[in-house]
């Protein structure tokens, strides 16, 4: 999700604060997305695709499906890595 944040953010060429400021949330939440910390709500992600599709004239609901398959493929990846650990755990012991 990071990844899909900090291009859009790049692709709108908006600010940190000025994304937070036009949807309503802290800097700090969008810092912590941006970083990985945690995930935005899917409320959140609605939200400042709305504000970027607006910088980069597309539809919003678009931005929101990529943002969306981002996370499930994020998810799917973190997955497959534990899975895939868990078995070099088992033949290592």
């Amino acid at each position: 999700m990071e990844i899909w944040l900090d291009k859009q953010i790049a692709k709108s060429n908006i600010s940190h604060k000025d994304l937070a400021e036009k949807t309503g949330i802290s800097p700090t939440s969008i810092s912590k997305w941006t970083n990985g910390v945690v995930y935005p709500k899917v409320i959140h992600l609605v939200a400042m695709c709305e504000v970027f599709a607006m910088y980069q004239d597309r539809n919003p609901r678009q931005l929101v499906f990529e943002a969306l398959m981002n996370t499930a493929e994020m998810n799917n990846a973190q997955k497959r890595w534990m899975k895939r650990n868990a078995k070099r755990e088992a033949i290592n012991k």
